[in-house]
């Protein structure tokens, strides 16, 4: 099912953790409203700004978000945000990725937070409107000016 013009419902809802793959997809159906406002107003805009981005978390029900560590208030428990990369994305082009979405976009977003974790680096942007852009970097969040 198409959620937007680029974004499928099973793009915003797989996990690498096939056990709760299932599981994670009926939890979604529903937060399809919230997913659908997020892929339009947030990811579309970053996909035609910056080509083909992946998903690499979307959409976490309560299982899957236990399984990965995450928080009991993410936005992603809600089909509110999502973490992207792209092969070309390391931690100094999120810089500017971060610096579009917050300064030139024109984006209504909640957060946009550029993420490291050992080697690997990410970003995670959400629905809302407080604009909050940070980074997030030995285990620790950052306000960026």
């Amino acid at each position: 099912m198409n959620l937007s013009k680029y974004f499928t419902f099973d793009e915003l809802t797989t996990t690498v953790h096939a056990d709760l793959s299932q599981r994670n997809k009926i939890e979604a159906n529903s937060f399809i409203p919230n997913m659908i406002a997020l892929a339009e107003s947030i990811l579309d805009p970053l996909r035609e700004k910056y080509g083909p981005i992946t998903v690499s978390s979307g959409f976490r029900g309560p299982s899957l978000n236990l399984r990965v560590g995450g928080s009991g208030t993410s936005q992603h428990c809600k089909g509110q945000a999502a973490d992207l990369c792209r092969p070309d994305w390391n931690w100094e082009t999120l810089d500017g990725v971060v610096n579009w979405i917050a300064k030139e976009s024109g984006l209504k977003f909640g957060q946009a937070i550029r993420e490291k974790h050992g080697d690997a680096c990410w970003l995670h942007i959400s629905t809302g409107e407080k604009c909050q852009a940070l980074d997030f970097l030995d285990g620790k969040y950052t306000a960026r000016v």
